[in-house]
């Protein structure tokens, strides 16, 4: 039996916005529009994100992520939102976000709500 290649994979980067307002915390997601598993990435505080993809075409979708502050604890309310994520890119079938990649490239893609 022989060994299978690597995939060759490409890496993004950018940082998730509502206008010109960076998200704060959230969750990213990639869907493939050939089906497969998403692939998902936390953004930091200030929106940024860094993610590695096989090639192909992905359906990108943006959900609001809470940190709890500090002594949080189940039951307690979720703290509000910093920044309102519109509904239409909480689905990967209503998402107008689609990122395309060839192969082994590192680019920056900054993701406009």
């Amino acid at each position: 039996m022989g060994c299978d290649k690597a995939e060759p994979m490409a890496e993004l980067s950018g940082v998730v916005t509502v206008g010109t307002t960076p998200v704060g915390a959230c969750s990213v997601q990639f869907h493939p529009q050939d089906g497969g598993r998403p692939i998902a990435v936390t953004t930091a505080e200030g929106g940024s994100y860094r993610v590695t993809l096989p090639p192909g075409e992905y359906n990108v979708v943006v959900l609001t992520s809470y940190k709890p502050p500090a002594g949080w604890k189940e039951g307690d309310p979720l703290p509000v939102a910093t920044v309102e994520i519109p509904k239409v890119y909480s689905l990967p079938s209503t998402t107008t976000l689609q990122v395309s990649v060839a192969g082994p490239e590192k680019r920056t893609k900054d993701l406009q709500l």
